[in-house]
């Protein structure tokens, strides 16, 4: 029995497959994941609605599931907002 409220099968498939060192990308649609992938990704779709599930909440969610050994966020323009990044900062604690 799950003892988390995320029950995603392929969220949850996913980290019961990944191991030390794997990696996880939250990602909104300015990151080209196809580029990205490999033989051993799995690319996972959240949202079938806008505005349903934003970045934080996916993160909150998957920090109840499994441990997180580090963490980096992609560099801003200089000029771009980083109030995510604070908002990361703060949910993921000393592993940043």
């Amino acid at each position: 029995m799950l003892k988390t409220p995320v029950i995603h099968p392929t969220i949850m498939e996913v980290l019961a497959r990944s191991g030390h060192f794997a990696q996880v990308v939250i990602a909104d649609g300015n990151l080209p994941v196809a580029a990205m992938t490999g033989p051993n990704s799995t690319t996972v779709h959240l949202n079938f609605r806008p505005g349903l599930l934003d970045a934080l909440t996916v993160l909150e969610g998957l920090l109840e599931v499994c441990p997180v050994q580090g963490a980096i966020v992609m560099e801003k323009p200089v000029e771009a907002n980083a109030e995510i990044h604070d908002a990361y900062k703060k949910l993921l604690g000393d592993v940043t």
